[in-house]
C-alpha cells in the first residue's frame, strides 16, 4: 500500500475554484465540468434537428432542419440510431420522399455525434443564383441564331415524364429551348402518345427555319419494360434509350448500342429496341465544367468577341426552381471499404430531374455524332438555317423551311443518293 508523502498535502476540492488566483477560475471550471458531461443520447431524427443546418445553396427552405417536414422519415431514421434494437433495416420508396436527406442525416450523426468529427457539407456545385442572374433575353421556345440541331432528354418518373430541349452549336455551345412535363407516368398510354407527338413537334429558329428534334435519349430507369417497347414503336433513328451507369473509368462516355430482347411484358424477342450505356459521371461533370465559364461583357460582345467553347446558355423565362435543379449535385470524395478515396455524384436537394435531362440530352447529341462532325457537317447545318434576316423584328417562323436534318444524302439526277455505305465505302465498291 502507498502512503502520502506529506500529511500536510493540500487536497484539491472538486466542487469549488477556491486557491485559483484570477478572475473567470469559477467559469473556466465549470466549462471544464461540462466538458466531461456526456453526450445526450439523441436519435438520429433528434440530432438532426438540433444540429443540422440547411444552405440556402442546398435547399428551398434553408436554415435550421425540421423532421415535421417530412415526419413519415422520422421512424425510419430513429432506426438507424445506435440505441435502436434493429440491426438490418430495408427501406423501399418512391421518388422525391425526402430520402436523400434523411441518409445525410445519418452522416452526419456518425460523423458529428459519434466519431467527434466536425461535418460540413462540401462538394463541387455552381452557384445557381448565380446562373439565375446571368440568363439573357431571348424568348423561351425559341431557337436562337446559333442554334443549329436539337436533342432532347426524358427522365421517367412514376406520375409523369420530364423533358429538355436543348439546341447545339459549334463547339458544342448549348441554348435550353424547351422543358416540358408530361402528367401520367410510363404505365398511362396517353403520356407516350404525348411523347410520340413531341418527336414531331418543331420549334421556331431565329432565322426564319423550323427545327425539330434530332434525336431523343430517354431513362430506361423506371419501368425500363414499357420505355424499351415505345422507344421500338418509335424507331431507333430518333429515339435512343439509356441506361446510366456511375463512375470516371469508361473508356468513352458513350457506349453501344446493345439489343434489348424484351417485350413490356417481360418476354424475349429476337431483337429488341437498343440501350445505350451512358458513364453519367462524365457529363456531369462536363455540364459543371461548362457553366463555370465566363461570358464577355457586353461590350467585349459588341467589339467581337465570343462566347467560351461550351458555354451554356439560359433564357430569360426559367424559374429559380429549374437552375436549382440543374446543379442539385456535387461531386465530393469518398473513401471505399478498402480505405481508398474515390469521386462520387450525391444529391444536394431531393430534385434533380433537369440535370439528369441535361445528362440524356448531352448523350443524345454524343449519339448523333456532334463531337466528331467535321466543318462540313457544321457548314451544312449552318446552310439548312439559312442567313440571318435583314430585319430581325420582321421575322415569321416558315413551316415549309425545315433545318437541324443530320441524316441529309446528296441528290443525283433528281434522286436522293443513299449514304448507308459512306462509312465503309472507300471506292472499292465503283
Amino acid at each position: 500500500m502507498s502512503a502520502p508523502t506529506s500529511a500536510s498535502s493540500p487536497r484539491y476540492d472538486q466542487n469549488s475554484a477556491e486557491g485559483v488566483g484570477f478572475d473567470g477560475a469559477e467559469q473556466l471550471w465549470q466549462s471544464w465540468r461540462d466538458g466531461l458531461t456526456p453526450d445526450p443520447l439523441l436519435t438520429v431524427s433528434e440530432w438532426a434537428d438540433r444540429h443540422r443546418f440547411l444552405s440556402p445553396r442546398a435547399s428551398a427552405e434553408p436554415g435550421r432542419y425540421r423532421t415535421d417536414r417530412t415526419p413519415y422519415m422520422r421512424a425510419i431514421m430513429d432506426a438507424l440510431s445506435p440505441s435502436h434494437p434493429a440491426r438490418r433495416i430495408v427501406f423501399m420508396k418512391a421518388a422525391q420522399v425526402g430520402a436523400t436527406e434523411a441518409g445525410n442525416n445519418w452522416i452526419g450523426y456518425v460523423k458529428n455525434g459519434v466519431l467527434g468529427e466536425t461535418w460540413i457539407e462540401t462538394g463541387d456545385a455552381p452557384d445557381w443564383q448565380r446562373l439565375y442572374e446571368r440568363r439573357e433575353d431571348w424568348q423561351i421556345g425559341t431557337v436562337p441564331a446559333s442554334g443549329l440541331f436539337l436533342t432532347a432528354g426524358a427522365d421517367v418518373q412514376k406520375d409523369r415524364i420530364e423533358v429538355s430541349v436543348w439546341a447545339w452549336g459549334r463547339e458544342l455551345t448549348s441554348w435550353l429551348i424547351d422543358h416540358i412535363i408530361i402528367d401520367g407516368g410510363p404505365d398511362n398510354p396517353e403520356c407516350w402518345s404525348e411523347m410520340a407527338k413531341l418527336l414531331d413537334r418543331t420549334w421556331p429558329h431565329a432565322h426564319g427555319a423550323r427545327l425539330g428534334l434530332a434525336k431523343l435519349g430517354i431513362d430506361t430507369g423506371y419501368e425500363s419494360a414499357a420505355v424499351y417497347s415505345w422507344a421500338r414503336a418509335m424507331g431507333h433513328g430518333q429515339v435512343a434509350p439509356l441506361k446510366g451507369v456511375e463512375g470516371f473509368n469508361r473508356t468513352a462516355p458513350v457506349l453501344g448500342p446493345s439489343f434489348v430482347d424484351v417485350t413490356e411484358a417481360g418476354r424475349k424477342l429476337r431483337r429488341g429496341a437498343r440501350l445505350w450505356t451512358v458513364a453519367v459521371a462524365t457529363f456531369k461533370s462536363e455540364t459543371y465544367r461548362y457553366l463555370r465559364l465566363v461570358r464577355p461583357t457586353d461590350e467585349e460582345v459588341l467589339e467581337g468577341a465570343k462566347y467560351p467553347a461550351g458555354y451554356v446558355h439560359l433564357p430569360r423565362g426559367l424559374e429559380a426552381e429549374w437552375v436549382k435543379q440543374l446543379v442539385a449535385e456535387q461531386l465530393i470524395s469518398v473513401k471505399t471499404r478498402r480505405g481508398f478515396q474515390k469521386l462520387e455524384w450525391q444529391k444536394l436537394r431531393e430534385r434533380n430531374e433537369v440535370l439528369d435531362c441535361r445528362v440524356y440530352a448531352r448523350a443524345a447529341a454524343w449519339i448523333a455524332g456532334a463531337d466528331r462532325w467535321t466543318d462540313d457537317k457544321w457548314r451544312d447545318l449552318e446552310d439548312q438555317v439559312g442567313p440571318m434576316p435583314a430585319q430581325i423584328h420582321d421575322v415569321q417562323p416558315d413551316a415549309s423551311i425545315a433545318a437541324g436534318v443530320l441524316a441529309r444524302s446528296p441528290m443525283i439526277g433528281g434522286k436522293r443518293r443513299s449514304d448507308w455505305l459512306a462509312g465503309v465505302d472507300k471506292g472499292w465498291l465503283r
